[in-house]
Formats: structure tokens, sequence, C-alpha cells
């Protein structure tokens, strides 16, 4: 195959991953643009190797969590501070955790939803805003999310040198 015809086969091979990527994440969006992720207000839940990890903000504590045929096996503390979900509570927040599918869930005072779909041990994927700002950079907890559309943000960790999708 002649060089050119090799350049040619792979800029096609790159559009065509390249639009699949932005057509899986505009799928996603669309789908969970309304969802209501009040329930996880305060918390983060992430999905890491079979153990869930749950972030508090209420007291800022860390917990780690055996979940088993829909029943919560083990709480363990990270620390020493007084936890104040239940287990009850954690219950119903893996169960609703679990149905999304995702690798990490969290929602923020301000309604600021962290999500991580794609990636098991990876950093958030999407920031969904509370309400549109306009702004084109976000930054939060150590992060930087670049506006992709709406209420949505992408972080920098998966945008490449030009904000193009880097899903690998």
């Amino acid at each position: 195959m002649s060089g050119f015809k090799l350049l040619l086969l792979s800029a096609a091979v790159f559009f065509f991953v390249s639009c699949e990527r932005k057509e899986m994440v505009d799928e996603f969006i669309e789908k969970y643009d309304n969802a209501d992720f009040s329930m996880f207000k305060d918390v983060h839940i992430t999905l890491r190797r079979g153990a869930y990890i749950f972030s508090d903000e209420i007291n800022k504590s860390v917990y780690f969590v055996e979940f088993k045929d829909g029943q919560v096996i083990n709480v363990g503390a990270y620390d020493s501070v007084k936890r104040h979900l239940s287990n009850d509570k954690i219950k119903t927040l893996l169960k609703a955790f679990d149905d999304y599918e995702f690798y990490s869930l969290g929602c923020d005072k301000k309604k600021n939803v962290f999500i991580n779909p794609f990636y098991a041990g990876g950093g958030t994927f999407f920031l969904r805003v509370d309400k549109e700002s306009g702004q084109k950079e976000i930054r939060l907890n150590n992060n930087i999310f670049i506006h992709y559309k709406g209420r949505w943000y992408i972080s920098t960790d998966y945008l490449d040198k030009n904000n193009n999708l880097r899903m690998s």
C-alpha cells in the first residue's frame, strides 16, 4: 500500500473513531441531562475492584462498603469520625448507584453532579452543573473541566491539548 493510501486510511479511521466517541458522549448527555441525582447530595460513590468507596461531604469521612446481593455486608470507616449514613441509607444509595452502572457518581451542595461512566479507576469524566453559567472552564476539587454543551463539562484528563476527546 502506498504511503498516501496508508495516510488516507489512517485519517479515515481517526475521523470515524472521533465521531463515534463524540456520539457516545452526546448520547450519554441526552440520556442524563434531566436526571435527578439529588439523592446523592453530599455523597460521592466510587466503584473500584468490586468495592464501594463512599466520600461523605457532611463530616468529610470515607467509608469502604462491602455490598453483595442487595445487602450491606460491612462498612469500614477510613477515619474515626462517626458516620451519619445508616446502613439502610447506604443500601438505598448503592442500589440506585448500581442501576446507573457508573464507575463513580457524586453530587455536591450546589447540586453539581460528578460522573465517570466510562473508566474503572479513572477520575470524574463529566461535570453537570446545576445551572448554565456560560463559563468555558470550571476548576473544582483540583480538576479542570472544559465546557462541552449546555450544563455539561468534561475533565481535561480526557481531552487532548486541542480539547478533543481522548477516550483511551
